[in-house]
C-alpha cells in the first residue's frame, strides 16, 4: 500500500514540477537546467540512502524510518507554506499564451 501511494504521489508531484519547470524557465536554458537539477537530484538521492543505511546500521531500521518520515512530513509541510504564501501566487497563476501572427 505504501509503495502505490508514494508512486501515486510522485506522479502527481512531478506533473506540477514540470509544468512549472516549463512556464517559468527559457527555453534556451531548459536543457541546462534541467542537467543541473538531475544532478543535483542523483547527488541528494545517493547521500540520502547512504545516510540512511549507516543509520540503520547502528540503531534499528524501524526508527530510522519513523524519523526519516517524520522528517519529509515536516519537509513537505514546510514547502507547501512556502509555494503558498500570498507573494508567491503570481508563480502558479496559469498564464494566457497569446499566439503572435508570422
Amino acid at each position: 500500500m505504501g509503495v502505490f501511494l508514494i508512486g501515486f504521489a510522485t506522479t502527481f508531484a512531478s506533473t506540477g514540477f514540470l509544468t512549472f519547470y516549463q512556464n517559468h524557465v527559457p527555453v534556451q536554458m531548459m536543457g541546462r537546467f534541467g542537467s543541473m537539477f538531475g544532478i543535483v537530484e542523483a547527488v541528494l538521492i545517493v547521500g540520502l540512502t547512504g545516510l540512511i543505511g549507516i543509520a540503520a546500521e547502528f540503531i534499528s531500521i524501524r526508527p530510522v524510518g519513523l524519523i526519516g518520515s517524520g522528517g519529509f512530513l515536516l519537509l513537505g509541510i514546510w514547502a507547501f507554506l512556502l509555494v503558498t504564501r500570498k507573494k508567491r501566487r503570481g508563480y502558479f497563476m496559469e498564464k494566457a499564451f497569446v499566439r503572435t501572427g508570422g
